[in-house]
Parts: structure tokens; sequence; C-alpha cells
């Protein structure tokens, strides 16, 4: 019996407040009301909990505040650095000490310096301006001034022309050949303190077209002519530059006009231009390659800059018979000459 006592006890600990609330003679409606109203608190706590599961509430803050005091490992800590952040820190800071060392030692030089000066006696105060050295004005450049002066040691250097009425007879692939090759040799003229009087004649069609793309073309300090050069120059005045030429060029002469071809054909049209000189009965010549520079087996026909070049460095030098060997040396590019045993020949 004691047994039996003890289970029923039990057994009526267990039933919960549903059985409580039979044994104390609630009756069901008031039952049924109970627990609909634990059924409302039940959906309300579930969602304050979701909405704090999801950041949206204080208690959420309240309880992550809570639990990180805790545990010990609040959220306000700095999360550790990536091997890269650190490596950088490293690399800053070994920057900043290098400045540091470097501005010390400039101090050091300095200090240094000022001693030996005025153990020297020398005054302390910084070194006086550098007296201007006059120097030569300058003719190549940009500014009015400069392109008056350009212009007026042009017209007192010797006259030399480039003949362009060969247009129809090259490729589209040699006339641009040959815009790059007279840019080249305006550029050297233009730059020279002896600059030669350059006329370009026959000026016209794609060569002209070629040479109004560049930019600034139109402010040329020379003289393009659409003529031909027989009718802008006497013909007892033209000297053809021609390799051809049994003649060989000697000097630069103030009354003579020496006619450049301004031909690119890869020597497919050889010796078409001491033909036409000969066709106009004119007077030719050749530079004075022989004796002076070795080209080997290279054919004796040099690009138009490269004729004008060796003429302006001739020019430079005083126009001095003996002034062809540096002229030709310092014009052709190193391709063209042989190697010998004291260097290029």
């Amino acid at each position: 019996r004691d047994f039996m006592a003890e289970s029923e006890a039990k057994g009526a600990e267990s039933a919960g407040p549903d059985a409580e609330m039979e044994k104390s003679g609630a009756s069901g409606e008031a039952m049924s009301e109970i627990k609909a109203q634990g059924a409302a608190h039940a959906g309300e706590s579930g969602v304050e909990g979701g909405a704090a599961a999801q950041g949206e509430g204080p208690p959420a803050c309240e309880t992550g505040a809570s639990t990180g005091s805790a545990s010990g490992t609040g959220s306000g800590a700095a999360p550790p650095l990536s091997k890269n952040a650190q490596k950088r820190l490293v690399r800053q800071a070994h920057r900043h000490q290098k400045k540091l060392e470097k501005r010390a030692a400039q101090k050091a030089r300095k200090k240094a310096d000022r001693a030996e000066r005025l153990a020297a006696g020398d005054s302390d105060q910084p070194q006086e301006k550098r007296q201007k050295v006059d120097k030569p004005p300058r003719i190549g450049g940009r500014g009015s001034h400069n392109r008056e002066r350009f212009d007026v040691a042009r017209k007192q250097g010797k006259r030399v022309c480039i003949d362009l009425s060969f247009d129809d007879m090259m490729t589209e692939k040699e006339v641009k050949s040959l815009v790059i090759q007279l840019g080249h040799a305006y550029g050297t003229n233009r730059k020279s303190t002896r600059p030669l009087d350059l006329y370009m004649t026959s000026l016209e069609k794609r060569a002209a077209a070629g040479l109004g793309k560049i930019s600034g073309f139109e402010n040329w300090r020379c003289e393009c002519k659409a003529e031909h050069y027989s009718e802008v120059f006497p013909k007892e005045n033209l000297v053809y530059l021609t390799s051809e030429s049994p003649n060989t060029l000697q000097e630069l002469s103030g009354e003579e006009v020496y006619v450049i071809g301004g031909i690119v054909d890869h020597n497919r049209l050889k010796g078409l231009t001491h033909g036409k000189a000969q066709e106009l009965g004119l007077r030719t010549a050749r530079l004075p390659l022989d004796g002076n520079v070795d080209l080997g087996e290279n054919r004796k026909v040099l690009t138009v800059n490269h004729v004008f070049t060796i003429l302006l460095r001739f020019h430079e030098a005083g126009g001095e018979e003996g002034s062809w060997g540096e002229a030709l040396k310092s014009s052709l590019p190193a391709r063209k000459l042989r190697a010998g045993e004291d260097g290029y020949q």
C-alpha cells in the first residue's frame, strides 16, 4: 500500500498544471481560455526571438553583450591582421626608417661642408650666383626672333634644291619614305647654326599631301615651289648631284644651285636622274666618296636626307676641301661604312 501511494503522488506531480487545475475543480471553459492565452504568449515570444536572432531589436544586442562579457570574447575586439596587412606595415616602417636615415645623412653632410668652409676661412654665406656666360644667339628653335635669325642665316648659306618631279614613278610606300626623308633633311637644317638655303621644287600631288600631314609644315622655313627647278633657277647655275656623274664635287659655290634627286626607287630606276640632267643639258657632279669613305660592296647611292646632311656638314665646316671626309663619316650611318683596322673607314 505504501508503494502504491507513492506512485500516485509522483503521477500527480508529473501531470503538470492541467492536472492541478482538474484537481482544483476548474471548469473546461476556464481551462480552454488559459491554454489560448498561453499559446498567444508563446507566439509573441517566438516572434521576438526571431527578431532578436536577425539583429532587429535591442534584446539581441543586450543578449550579445551579455554573452560576450560572459564568454570573455566581446565583439568590440579588433580582428587579427592578415599576412598581407602585416607585410604592408613592415614595408611602411622600413621606408620611414630609410627616410629618417637619409635626412640624418644630409644634415651631417651639410654640417661637415659648413665646418670645412669655416676652417678654410670662407664665409658662411651661400655662394653667389654664377655669372651668365655670353653665348652666341640661337639660330634654330621657336619664337619670332629665332625664325628671323634663322631666315637671315639661311639666306647666307649655299643653295640646295630637292627635285620632287618623280612623284608618278614611285609607289605609295616609296612616296611615304620620301616624305620621311624630307622631314629629316629639314629638321637637320633647322637645327644647324649655319643652315643651307633649302628649296623644294615640283612639290605637288602625293608628296605635297604627305608633307601637309606633318604638324607645322606650313611654318617650315624653306622655299616650297610647285614649279620645276629649271623654271625657278637659271640653267647655267644648276648642278645636278648624281652618282653616275664623271665629275667629282670639290667645293660649294655661292653662285651654284645643287640639285638632289628627290626619289626613292630601291634601285629600280637606275640612272634616271643622270639621264634627266643630260636631257636638260645641265652640269652634273658626284660626292667625293672615293678616298674619303669606303662603302664596301654597297652601291654608292644615298638617301635624300643623307646627301643633304653631307652638304650641310661640309658647309658647317667652312667648305674647305679637306672637310669632306669628316662630313661624310659624320653623316652616313655605320651600316653603310666598312669597318677597317682603325674603325670605320
